[in-house]
């Protein structure tokens, strides 16, 4: 059982953000370009189980993301409200808050931020899980839809803040 825990604790503790963009580079090198009908796909499934396990920890915190748009929303509110009491404690305690943590900030519901977060974290991770494992296509796809509401609201924010204010013609004179 000891041997259990330290390959259990080694995987969460690979998991975290700040190991994301080389757990997700290590797969696609490692992984992400077998197709399941390859002859060899099973043996480096198996070889790279600890990997593997990682990519499924990681899909797993983020699975929100590939949540249908009420769930993900609410979950992302959650979110963001755990932050901000985060960065709340960070600025009792003399620091600045951290990123999307400072209440007086955009936070994990602004679409500029969803946007990025997707273009640069979760879809490149449920692109490599999915082409190594098709059976996840539908985590893609639902993920997918999600970033692309989230452009259509940060889309829409920006169109809003680039009209001009509606104004009488007396008004402006």
């Amino acid at each position: 059982i000891p041997q259990l825990k330290s390959a259990v604790t080694k995987t969460v503790l690979a998991t975290d953000m700040g190991q994301h963009f080389e757990l997700v580079a290590k797969f696609g090198t490692t992984l992400a370009d077998l197709c399941p009908d390859h002859e060899d796909y099973e043996k480096r499934v198996n070889t790279h189980l600890h990997l593997v396990l990682q990519m499924a920890m990681k899909v797993a915190d983020l699975g929100h993301c590939a949540s249908r748009w009420a769930t993900h929303l609410y979950w992302c509110k959650c979110l963001e409200e755990e932050f901000f009491a985060q960065g709340d404690l960070e600025r009792d305690a003399g620091m600045p808050p951290s990123p999307l943590m400072d209440r007086s900030a955009p936070g994990c519901m602004s679409p500029t931020n969803q946007v990025s977060f997707y273009r640069y974290i979760a879809m490149p991770l449920f692109a490599k899980l999915s082409k190594a494992f098709p059976g996840t296509l539908e985590l893609m796809c639902q993920a997918d839809a999600n970033f692309r509401q989230w452009k259509a609201l940060e889309a829409q924010a920006e169109l809003e803040e680039s009209e001009p204010p509606s104004q009488s013609l007396e008004q402006y004179k």
